[in-house]
């Protein structure tokens, strides 16, 4: 029963490492246009990225300020 209960407990984890491994394997079979499309692509996004993140930042640091500034402003 111990064994039956741990495996039930590490059964999924083994599992989705399996498909993990597995998944790494068939790229490495992918032939070179889809290698070179996956990586284009995967350049996009992280050029997509870059350029959203500093927006994002600012618009969170004006809404920190904006709340810091309601927070003490009542207090005057």
């Amino acid at each position: 029963m111990k064994y039956m209960n741990a495996a039930r407990k590490y059964g999924r984890q083994a599992a989705v490492a399996a498909v993990g491994f597995a998944s790494v394997a068939a790229n490495a079979a992918l032939p070179t246009v889809v290698t070179d499309q996956i990586t284009t692509i995967s350049g996009n996004v992280q050029a997509v990225f870059d350029a959203v993140i500093p927006v994002v930042a600012l618009a969170l640091g004006l809404v920190i300020i904006i709340k810091l500034f309601k927070r003490f402003g009542n207090k005057i």
